[in-house]
């Protein structure tokens, strides 16, 4: 189902397309032909276009939820009510009232191989009863990255099956989902150390991708199940380096 100014697109849409290049492209010292540009300049511009696509979704939709008309708010509720058909009654979305707008549960798989940092003073939804300890560290001072201040803290690793439910919001990004979730379970490692991807199946296979850090993950369940595409979120390590 496609409805103008509710869909967020599905990975079919992420594809990179590369764009055509002017025939004044100058000659690289490599002897390159005109018009040719290298693998590292390809990669430059596909990543800039899927940004400026990414950006103006975004726009369309904050514009569209401000001023929904009545085909659009019946077409989300008609994917909201295919979505919730699977899901029981505690884990629906819920639209709300005279918006675009829509929140619920999104289970998320934790693939994560190394040890995460639990606040070992704080025993209110902690993981403590599916982890493994590694090591137990005393007097740690100050807050840590993810905001919790204690002075214990624990190491543990995750077991392969882990998975957890969090309530958010259609314009969470997928950044604050994991920032909710690991200051939900008490989890003090900084939230750039873990990326969330996107599994489904399609057509007999499977596949993943990563989801961006402003993609909105309950958008795209909400859009996989109306395109009947099975999909779940995984949350593995970010093996990028980057933990600004």
């Amino acid at each position: 189902m496609d409805c103008a100014g509710t869909s967020v697109g599905n990975p079919a849409n992420h594809m990179r397309h590369m764009p055509a290049v002017s025939k004044y492209s100058r000659r690289s010292a490599g002897g390159m032909q005109p018009g040719a540009i290298s693998v590292t300049q390809k990669a430059q511009l596909t990543d800039s276009l899927d940004l400026v696509a990414i950006r103006q979704r975004k726009t369309n939709a904050e514009h569209t939820s401000a001023h929904p008309t009545a085909e659009q708010r019946t077409c989300l509720m008609a994917k909201v009510n295919a979505y919730n058909e699977g899901q029981s009654p505690a884990h629906q979305i819920k639209l709300l009232e005279a918006s675009l707008d829509y929140q619920g549960f999104v289970r998320v798989h934790m693939c994560v191989t190394r040890p995460i940092h639990v606040s070992a003073g704080i025993t209110r939804n902690s993981w403590y009863g599916l982890m493994k300890p590694v090591e137990h560290h005393h007097n740690k001072s100050s807050a840590n990255d993810s905001g919790i201040d204690s002075a214990i803290e624990t190491t543990f690793y995750l077991p392969a099956d882990a998975n957890r439910l969090v309530h958010i919001h259609n314009k969470s990004t997928a950044l604050e989902l994991i920032s909710i979730l690991l200051k939900k379970f008490c989890v003090t490692d900084h939230p750039n150390k873990f990326q969330l991807f996107e599994e489904y199946k399609a057509d007999g296979r499977a596949d993943v991708r990563t989801v961006a850090s402003d993609e909105h993950p309950l958008e795209i369940l909400l859009e996989s199940a109306s395109e009947g595409r099975m999909a779940k979120l995984i949350l593995r390590d970010n093996l990028s380096g980057s933990i600004d």
